[in-house]
């Protein structure tokens, strides 16, 4: 599903527009690729900030997104003649009519395509909110990003250079492609072929564990450091320095306690591809998130034990499809 189409649908949703069958296919695409969940978590704020005006109103959102790509056209074309100052008048105008579209939904479709196009064309951000979450990187490589965490990629250029900006902590589990994969948080510069790895960096804390592999790390005014396997470095009054002992018992984050009562089963899958870094697909046109869960803690139980509890709860079925990806089929949910 494109991403303008699930704008599109979101706002439908929002509005209670969307029909059952629309609500399934929606629910199936965000899903099955972090970025269009992070698309609908940006898409319900920007709703949110624009009030209730105009909620009982519909549009057509093909030609509004025609509108806003020769509006965005015919923009460039005056940037490249002159910088645009905009009088008080046509400000307000120009707000009134920004307020209207958020009510009809072009507005969503707007601040999406706007960050795509404009600025750094192809940029993606997953943010992870308020409780930790697996973002899927296009080279198949996984990031358990902790709460209050964000990343930031190029899609454009992502398979040419691997390159990815953290802010916050981020458990990086690496494909070898026999290219190299750089991580930039803040001052740390982190490089590998593939590996897994933490790199934190936030007011308090600067420094990557290695907890198989072996990085190259780098600041600004720093020797580089080479570290593998449960070894780290922090960096400390601007100077790279090893660490001692390394400790991993600060990643209880990334480690769920796994106890549910009446979970979507999303949520289940999101904690399984957590802790145990896989994928897992979904086959058909079942929603999980109308898929209720309930178990005892199974957090010290291996992934095949989860699997087989899921596919007993459901009558489905669970295949490994390649290395760290599984597919589950035949949902029943009745």
């Amino acid at each position: 599903m494109s991403k303008e189409k699930i704008s599109i649908w979101v706002h439908k949703q929002l509005t209670g527009q969307l029909s059952a069958a629309e609500q399934a296919e929606l629910d199936k695409a965000l899903a099955a690729n972090a970025s269009n969940g992070q698309l609908a978590r940006d898409v319900e704020a920007v709703w949110e900030k624009s009030g209730s005006l105009g909620d009982d109103l519909s549009f057509d959102g093909a030609k509004a997104f025609q509108r806003f790509k020769s509006a965005v056209a015919a923009q460039s074309e005056v940037n490249t003649v002159a910088p645009i100052v905009a009088t008080k008048t046509e400000a307000k105008t120009r707000n009134l009519f920004i307020r209207y579209a958020s009510a009809i939904a072009a507005v969503l479709v707007l601040g999406f395509f706007a960050m795509r196009w404009m600025g750094n064309p192809g940029q993606i951000t997953i943010n992870s909110g308020s409780t930790a979450m697996v973002a899927s990187l296009p080279d198949g490589s996984y990031v358990k990003l902790a709460s209050n965490s964000s990343l930031t990629y190029n899609e454009k250029t992502f398979a040419a250079s691997r390159k990815v900006i953290l802010s916050g902590s981020g458990i990086f589990k690496v494909e070898k492609t026999g290219s190299g994969f750089e991580v930039l948080a803040g001052e740390l510069h982190v490089s590998v072929l593939g590996t897994t790895f933490l790199v934190t960096h936030d007011n308090n804390v600067k420094e990557v564990k290695v907890m198989e592999g072996r990085v190259a790390v780098k600041a600004a005014d720093s020797n580089k450091i080479e570290i593998t396997d449960k070894e780290g470095v922090s960096l400390n009054n601007g100077k790279l320095e090893k660490i001692e002992e390394v400790d991993f018992s600060t990643l209880s984050w990334s480690d769920p306690e796994m106890v549910y009562n009446n979970e979507p089963l999303s949520k289940v899958i999101s904690d399984i591809e957590s802790k145990f870094s896989v994928k897992i697909s979904i086959k058909g046109n079942n929603s999980i998130e109308k898929c209720p869960f309930t178990s005892r803690s199974l957090k010290n139980n291996t992934l095949e034990e989860i699997l087989s509890i899921i596919e007993a709860t459901f009558s489905a079925k669970i295949v490994k499809k390649a290395v760290g990806e599984y597919q589950l089929s035949g949902l029943s949910c009745s």
